[in-house]
This record gives structure tokens, C-alpha cells and sequence, in this order.
């Protein structure tokens, strides 16, 4: 008896199978919106580091996915606003300091951090040169 050969690729197969698969599963696990549902809690739950990554080892400094995302959010938001108000407010902000480094508190911080500065910088190997040019003012 001859037959009829009937031969479908496995490439027109696959997907359909794929498909049919994924939504079994999706509709055991009670349809695709509570299976996102559970996708993204699961993934927003996840505990990561400090840089967002993964932390697959339990370290005690890991949070959740969205408290690190949120955080991140939050610092972006604040850096921009302060970055838009001392644009603004340049001239404010200048005076302020200037104000402040004439301060006794001021300039105090000044002289400690040149001081801070200049012993870091001679405690290192490179070579340190400083040069101080004293010449009248000219009126």
C-alpha cells in the first residue's frame, strides 16, 4: 500500500509547541496576568547589591531589587534639582561662600585643608614642589 509522505520541519513545529506550552503553564498558574504578577514580584524582590547586581551570595548589605531602583530614582531626581537651582542661582550661591570663607569657621577649613593637602602630598613618593611669588601690588 502506498502512503502519502507527509514531512512538516521542525522549525514550523517548534514555536507552536513552544507556544502551547508557555500557555498551559501561564493558564495553570491561574492566566498570563498573574503569572506577570508573580514574574515581577519576584524580580523586584530580588536582593542585590550596592551596584544593582545580583547578590547571589547573601551578603548582609543586600536589599531588594526596588528599594535599590527607587534609591536610584531618588538620587537622579535630587542631583537634577539641585543642579537646576544652583544654575539659577549662581551669583547667590557664590556670595554665600565667599561669605563663609571670610568666616574665622571658613577660612579655619581652608588653611586644614591645604595643610590636610600638602601633608598627603609630601607623605607621597612623587616629587612635591611648591613656589610662593611675593610681589607688591601694583597701584
Amino acid at each position: 500500500m502506498d502512503g502519502i509522505d507527509f514531512k512538516v520541519s521542525e522549525g514550523l513545529i517548534k514555536p507552536i509547541i513552544e507556544t502551547k506550552i508557555k500557555m498551559a503553564i501561564a493558564e495553570a498558574m491561574g492566566g498570563h496576568e498573574q503569572l506577570l504578577d508573580h514574574l515581577i514580584e519576584a524580580f523586584m524582590r530580588q536582593k542585590v547589591d550596592s551596584s544593582g547586581n545580583v547578590d547571589d551570595r547573601g551578603y548582609s548589605g543586600s536589599k531588594p531589587r526596588i528599594d535599590y531602583l527607587i534609591t536610584k530614582m531618588m538620587e537622579t531626581a535630587m542631583k537634577s534639582a539641585i543642579e537646576e537651582y544652583l544654575a539659577e542661582n549662581l551669583e547667590i550661591v557664590r556670595d554665600a561662600i565667599v561669605r563663609y570663607f571670610k568666616t574665622k569657621q571658613g577660612s579655619a577649613r581652608i588653611i586644614t585643608a591645604i595643610q590636610e593637602g600638602l601633608c598627603k602630598s609630601f607623605a607621597d613618593k612623587w616629587l612635591t614642589k611648591i613656589e610662593f611669588n611675593m610681589q607688591p601690588r601694583e597701584r
